[in-house]
């Protein structure tokens, strides 16, 4: 095989093979275009999970301070008036003779 002979025939392969790849790779080109746009959407979602989650973060925390504003001021209540607390069912018992 001469050299024009070989030139010619990896030439031919060359044009075959980029024939051949030619949709494949205009489909992977497009294939990343959409893993692109996903990747920025769950992105997007990814912010708006993170701005919720700190927003109920938010509001459980001011529910936990309103309920322990609320139990100190029942205990409160509860100490300041000892005569108030309802009676054990032994006591009832005592006073009444059943539960």
């Amino acid at each position: 095989m001469t050299q024009k002979e070989f030139d010619d025939k990896m030439n031919e392969y060359r044009w075959q093979q980029t024939n051949e790849t030619a949709s494949l790779k205009l489909e992977v080109e497009r294939l990343n275009s959409k893993r692109r746009a996903l990747g920025q959407e769950m992105q997007a979602l990814q912010q708006q999970i993170s701005s919720v989650t700190a927003q109920r973060d938010a509001l459980v925390l001011q529910i936990k301070e309103i309920g322990g504003k609320y139990w100190k001021l029942k205990n409160d209540l509860i100490r300041e008036n000892p005569k108030a607390v309802p009676p054990t069912c032994a006591e009832a018992h005592a006073e009444a003779a059943t539960c």
